[in-house]
């Protein structure tokens, strides 16, 4: 198998006693906050079934590929019209040698490449991960760990610092984007959601299951529920999408309100609209949703609670209330907006979601609308109730 026999290895390099090795599972520091993190770089090292380099066969658009990075490679070279290059790249398993092949592949454009990189390496993250149940386990085993790729040399994929050390434990030393590790963040939340989703759509006859797929309608006076179910379902004038500043398709909850409105339908009407404010909303046709209308509302990134990330996550729930207002709407439906990917701490995200909602009830007494979070997790839902009768909502 030549230079790359160790990518063939087995996972048990998960087991090595990390007093040892300092990959795998750590505290990772950011201005000050304390947050588990997992950190791995090669396929033989801690953790390296996270690596692109990792040898796992899944299919995606037609193809057979044999790791995420033969699939990137192969997209960067088609991207740039380069057949010849992507045709190499095919014909090898060593990583190394795909990533050589693609370097050199002729018409790439730098600006281009950054543009749709995460984009590609998402979607081979998630066919890897979807279509093999161990590496599924695996990555939904790491919980809400941060995942970050650990590399001297690497500052776009990974954060720009060694795996063996220190410095990697402390954002503030990173010199990298670890734009790899955030990848597959995202991923771990779209397949837990569509896991939480299969299992609940499972539950059997005569059993309540608020996870099942025929659309909510809902009629009367100004409310707030909570209600466990995917936001595509609901049947109301508009749902709330999760959005990035870009309005891309993403992952978590924006991917999947793209695919169930069609995801060229959408990523036309956002692109029209070109972008939107964190802390601010816009609005685009529900296309195949039950729901007429999209709102897309932009949240904050969590840092350290002191870059305004409460006023601008309240804004977006504002926003989009006043949004819907405009537009003479009277029923909406709310992700957690921030509480995935972005970072923003649960309780405090729910807490900014209701007193927002609430507020804006008080503040429209003659404007009737009704208000639902949909939410997929138990533990997530208990913890919004909790929350809501904290506040006496």
């Amino acid at each position: 198998m030549g230079s790359f026999d160790y990518l063939y290895g087995s996972n048990s390099d998960q087991n090595v006693d990390d007093t040892k090795k300092t990959g795998g599972v750590r505290d990772l520091k950011i201005n000050g906050k304390t947050v588990p993190a997992i950190f791995f770089h090669k396929p033989d090292e801690p953790y390296g079934w996270l690596s692109n380099w990792y040898l796992c066969d899944f299919e995606l658009d037609g193809m057979k590929f044999s790791s995420a990075e033969q699939y990137i490679m192969y997209q960067k070279c088609v991207l740039f019209g380069d057949n010849a290059s992507a045709k190499k790249v095919m014909s090898t398993d060593d990583p190394a040698q795909q990533q050589a092949i693609a370097r050199s592949a002729s018409g790439f454009i730098p600006k281009v490449w950054e543009g749709i990189r995460q984009t590609v390496v998402e979607k081979a993250l998630y066919a890897r991960f979807a279509q093999n149940e161990n590496s599924k386990k695996l990555l939904l085993d790491t919980g809400d760990a941060w995942l970050v790729e650990c590399a001297n040399s690497d500052k776009i994929w990974a954060c720009g610092v060694g795996l063996y050390k220190d410095e990697k434990n402390d954002v503030g030393n990173w010199q990298g984007t670890n734009i790899l590790g955030f990848a597959l963040m995202k991923v771990r939340e779209d397949i837990r959601r569509e896991t939480a989703s299969v299992i609940g759509s499972q539950t059997k006859s005569g059993e309540t299951n608020s996870n099942h797929h025929e659309p909510i309608e809902f009629q009367g006076k100004s409310t707030i529920q909570l209600i466990k179910r995917g936001i595509t379902k609901f049947k109301v004038d508009a749902v709330v999408n999760a959005a990035n500043s870009d309005l891309a398709y993403g992952g978590g909850v924006c991917r999947h309100i793209f695919d169930d409105a069609g995801v060229n339908e959408m990523k036309s009407a956002c692109a029209a609209i070109g972008g939107c404010k964190t802390g601010h909303a816009v609005i685009t046709p529900g296309f195949n949703l039950p729901a007429k209308f999209v709102i897309h509302a932009v949240g904050p990134i969590w840092r350290d609670g002191e870059h305004n990330e409460k006023k601008l996550l309240y804004s977006a729930y504002k926003q989009s209330l006043l949004l819907a207002k405009e537009k003479n709407l009277h029923s909406i439906a709310f992700p957690l907006i921030s509480a995935g990917i972005y970072g923003f701490p649960r309780d405090l995200a729910w807490r900014k979601a209701l007193q927002a909602c609430n507020d804006f009830i008080k503040d429209n007494p003659d404007y009737n609308i009704e208000i639902s979070f949909a939410v997929v997790d138990d533990d997530i839902l208990k913890l919004g109730e909790s929350v809501r009768k904290d506040l006496g909502i």
